[in-house]
């Protein structure tokens, strides 16, 4: 009977995430510059050889292009540590693209469908460390976190949902292997830890992943002794020979493709100053694991006093705890999926293939926890059970707010792209929101264009930042996803030989005209104001290189108020 509500339970998460995160937000978009470049993969791969060749050359900031036509780029075959080796996550871009072309929706439809994959195999294996209810709850801490609201815009984000399932899959496997000794389970979770690396190299600690649970798994815990302690590491080490041997050959592999080249000088930093500049970061990740990152910023009482009720109440389950070693080697599980926060920033992306790591810990917390809260416990998952029903209602609005958002952008791309004006002409873009275009949408116009030789300009200082509101705005009660500006709050004004640009509101538009990824011009800067301690641009004039103006483009500024691109006119001569 159990094992009936068991999938019943399962197939009910698996189409209810799809029903409710899925089908209502058909208004979906391409999202940014990586999501255009994704696009382009498929676009530029047209045969099933090519699909083939990302196999060689299957470094994805390769495959999205050279970005605009004034970008710098180099064309150096990447150093082994430069590059993102992907070749399976360039297969499924092009082969959505194959199915899809340039319709957004389905895209995001993927993304769905293996979230929530992911989160009813999940409930499966929550379901053997707890009863089916607390199991399901947390299975739906997973599939409605915060960050999902924010980050689950990016179509681009597929790899890490389909190898969040492949790493699920082949846990799963290795303990059907572990249980029932048979080879083919071995076999399998190799194969798809094999997979899994191809598709994105965050899986590359799997290995050690599997021999902490070979070491818990495999010995009853009052034998996890110092004296026992070598012999049941060899266990485990030959356990998992074949996923070390794997992983092995993947680096080799890499290795061969990418060669470590010459050293770069390495910072003088002390453990100290790296630990002093990861702060921030930590807090970020903090707030993720307990399911925060809602809440709104601007409070620190009572962000601090929720965030420390939190820690308070998990480090009581811990101490009384008869199976600390099972919640240690779960938290450190979901550590070593995070290493890619090691080698540069913590991103809230990372969190995701970490979360079900961290989750398991939480659980077995819960579930060998001695103590007299015990007595709380129906308290505790109503409590739990109110903020699943909370946050899945914020990733709801979340969803519909930018589903909203992106059908402007849709539009209005689409729009311009039949433009009759812009036919065999050079495009030189100015003022679009970061907000949907990043620092350049030079791709998703080769697409719909369907011509790769349009020179297409982009200068990142004259891309506009809602400094207020830029993709999440802070309300009284939470962190939501931000809506396009109604006022333009900044000016274009043309001059002989380019553009001035000034802020009407700078607390809401100002300028960031250092360390642009794209120019084509000098800036000049008039005037800077003092905005939240901070001094910024507010004032400034792009002159335009003139070899640039010489292929006459037409100029593009996207205009806030209409939500739409509009020609803007100009007192540049090409002369």
């Amino acid at each position: 009977m159990t094992m009936t509500k068991r999938s019943i339970i399962t197939i009910i998460l698996f189409l209810g995430i799809i029903l409710f995160f899925g089908l209502p937000f058909t208004s979906w978009w391409f999202f940014g510059a990586d999501d255009y470049g994704g696009v382009l993969i498929g676009y530029k791969a047209r045969t099933w050889h090519d699909l083939l060749n990302f196999f060689y050359d299957g470094h994805i900031n390769n495959s999205f292009g050279n970005g605009p036509t004034n970008s710098a780029w180099l064309n150096e075959r990447p150093p082994f540590f430069g590059t993102y080796y992907r070749p399976l996550y360039c297969v499924f871009l092009t082969l959505q693209y194959w199915l899809f072309g340039s319709y957004a929706y389905p895209y995001f439809l993927c993304n769905v469908v293996f979230h929530a994959f992911n989160t009813a195999v999940l409930f499966l294996i929550f379901s053997q460390l707890t009863n089916l209810f607390p199991a399901m709850l947390a299975a739906l801490l997973f599939a409605a976190h915060p960050q999902i609201a924010y980050r689950f815009g990016a179509i681009v984000n597929f790899h890490y949902y389909v190898n969040t399932a492949l790493v699920l899959l082949a846990f799963l496997a290795f303990k059907k292997y572990l249980d029932t000794e048979q080879e083919r389970y071995y076999a399998g979770a190799c194969t798809l830890f094999m997979i899994s690396l191809f598709t994105r190299e965050s899986s590359i600690v799997l290995p050690s992943i599997a021999m902490l649970g070979v070491y818990v798994y495999t010995n009853d815990y009052a034998l996890l002794t110092i004296k026992n302690f070598f012999s049941q590491w060899c266990t485990a080490l030959q356990k998992t020979v074949g996923l070390w041997l794997i992983s092995l050959s993947f680096l080799a592999l890499r290795l061969f493709l990418y060669p470590l080249g010459a050293p770069t000088a390495l910072q003088q930093n002390s453990l100290l100053s790296f630990l002093i500049k990861k702060i921030p970061e930590f807090k970020v990740f903090i707030f993720d694991l307990f399911n925060l990152s809602w809440l709104p910023w601007g409070h620190p009482l009572m962000r601090g006093t929720i965030l420390c009720t939190c820690l308070t109440i998990f480090a009581l389950f811990f101490w009384n705890n008869n199976r600390k070693l099972y919640v240690l080697i779960s938290f450190a599980a979901g550590f070593l999926m995070l290493w890619p926060a090691l080698m540069g920033p913590y991103s809230p992306r990372y969190f995701y293939e970490a979360h079900p790591f961290f989750l398991a810990g939480f659980i077995m917390c819960c579930s060998f926890y001695t103590g007299t809260l015990i007595r709380f416990k129906k308290i505790f998952l109503t409590l739990l059970t109110c903020l699943v029903i909370f946050e899945i209602g914020f990733v709801m609005h979340s969803f519909a707010r930018r589903s909203t958002k992106h059908g402007l952008l849709a539009q209005a791309t689409y729009e311009l792209t039949t433009n009759p004006a812009i036919k065999n002409r050079a495009l030189c873009f100015i003022g679009h929101p970061t907000d949907g275009f990043a620092d350049q949408n030079a791709a998703i116009f080769w697409i719909l264009l369907n011509d790769l030789s349009i020179p297409i300009f982009f200068d990142s200082a004259t891309a506009i930042t809602q400094a207020d509101a830029n993709i999440v705005q802070p309300t009284k009660w939470a962190n939501i996803v931000s809506n396009y500006h109604d006022k333009n709050y900044y000016t274009t004004i043309p001059v002989p030989g380019g553009f001035r640009f000034t802020s009407l509101n700078p607390a809401k538009i100002h300028f960031f005209t250092e360390n642009c990824n794209y120019s084509f011009g000098e800036k000049i800067v008039h005037e800077k104001q003092i905005v939240d301690g901070q001094r910024v641009v507010t004032d400034f004039t792009l002159l335009i290189n003139k070899e640039y103006l010489k292929q006459n483009p037409l100029f593009v500024r996207w205009d806030f108020e209409t939500k739409s691109f509009i020609i803007e006119k100009s007192m540049i001569s090409k002369e």
